[in-house]
C-alpha cells in the first residue's frame, strides 16, 4: 500500500514538474498556443475528414454517414477545447471559474439581446430590399411560406445557429482570443485582427465542399465587419461571452431562413456591403474603442 501512495505520489509530482516546465511559456505566448492548438484540432479533423471521403486512404467514409457528421462537427470545436485547455493550464481553477461566469454573464440589458438578436436581421432585410431595386433574383427559403414565418421561427433560427456554430466557436474567438487581443491592441485593431484568422480558420470547409475561391474570399472580406460587430456587443455587454454566442447563432440562423445559406455572389456581394455598412456604422458612433465605456484592462 505504502508503495502505491510513493509510485502515485512520484507520478504527480513528475506532472506538475511538466507542468511548471511548459507554463512560462504558455503564458508568455497564450495567443500564439491557442491559435495554434485551435487550427490543428478544427485543420486536423477536417482535413483527415476530407481524405476519408476522397479515398486517399484505404477506408472511405460515406460524406453522408452519422461518423462523417460527428467528426465534422465535433472538428468545429477546436476553438472551445482549445480555449478551455489553455485556461485550465495558464490559471488554473480560479481562471476556469471566472471564464465559465463569462459564459453565463446574461444581465446585460434588454436593448443588447435586441442588437445581438436583430441586427443581422436587419441587415439581411436591407438587403433584399436593395436586390429587389436593383431587380435582382433572391434566393427562394424554404422556411418563408407564409409573411408571419419570420416571427415564428426567428428565436429557433438563432438558437439552432447557437448551437450548432456559437458554442462550438466564440468560447474560444471571443471568450479567449479577443481579451488577450485587446490586452495588446485597440479594440478595433483587435477585431479586424480576430477576423482575418476567424476567416481563415474556415478554409477546409470550402475545400470539403468543393466551393470556388470566389466564395472563400467574399468570407474572407465578411469576416472582419462581422468581428467588429460581435466584438462590438461583447464590449458592451460587460465582456459576455453569452452575447457572442447568440450574435454569432443569429449571423447563421438568419442567414439559413432568410437566404437558405444562399452561395449566389450577387446576393452576397450585397450582404458583404452591407455587413461593412453596420460596421461603419459602429465605429461612426462609438469609435475605435468600440464603446463609450472607459476600456478594461
Amino acid at each position: 500500500m505504502e508503495r502505491n501512495l510513493t509510485v502515485s505520489s512520484a507520478k504527480e509530482t513528475s506532472i506538475e514538474s511538466t507542468a511548471s516546465r511548459y507554463n512560462p511559456w504558455l503564458k508568455r505566448y497564450q495567443l500564439l498556443a491557442f491559435f495554434g492548438l485551435a487550427f490543428a484540432i478544427t485543420w486536423g479533423g477536417w482535413f483527415l475528414l476530407l481524405a476519408l471521403q476522397s479515398g486517399v486512404l484505404r477506408f472511405k467514409l460515406d460524406p453522408n454517414s452519422l461518423t462523417a457528421t460527428l467528426m465534422f462537427r465535433f472538428s468545429g470545436w477546436g476553438p472551445t477545447i482549445s480555449a478551455i485547455v489553455l485556461t485550465a493550464l495558464v490559471a488554473g481553477k480560479g481562471g476556469l471559474r471566472e471564464y465559465f461566469r463569462s459564459l453565463a454573464r446574461w444581465r446585460v440589458g434588454l436593448r443588447w439581446y435586441a442588437v445581438v438578436l436583430f441586427t443581422m436581421t436587419a441587415i439581411i432585410l436591407a438587403v433584399m430590399a436593395v436586390a429587389r431595386l436593383l431587380g435582382w433574383p433572391l434566393p427562394v427559403s424554404p422556411y418563408l411560406t407564409a409573411w408571419y414565418s419570420p416571427f415564428l421561427l426567428i428565436i429557433p433560427a438563432v438558437f439552432v445557429g447557437s448551437v450548432e456554430a456559437g458554442i462550438a466557436e466564440e468560447p474560444g474567438w471571443r471568450g479567449y482570443a479577443l481579451p488577450h487581443l485587446l490586452s495588446r491592441f485597440n479594440p478595433l485593431t483587435a477585431a479586424l485582427i480576430l477576423g482575418v484568422i476567424w476567416g481563415l480558420w474556415h478554409l477546409p470547409i470550402y475545400i470539403l465542399d468543393a466551393d470556388t475561391p470566389l466564395n472563400f474570399l467574399v468570407l474572407m472580406l465578411q469576416t472582419p465587419a462581422l468581428s467588429i460587430l460581435i466584438a462590438w456587443a461583447y464590449i458592451n455587454t460587460k465582456r459576455s461571452t453569452l452575447m457572442a454566442i447568440l450574435f454569432h447563432g443569429a449571423i447563421d440562423g438568419t442567414w439559413v431562413l432568410f437566404l437558405n445559406n444562399t452561395e449566389e455572389i450577387h446576393v452576397n456581394g450585397l450582404l458583404t456591403a452591407g455587413m461593412w455598412v453596420a460596421a461603419l456604422i459602429v465605429l461612426a458612433i462609438f469609435g475605435t474603442r468600440l464603446s463609450r465605456q472607459p476600456q478594461e484592462g
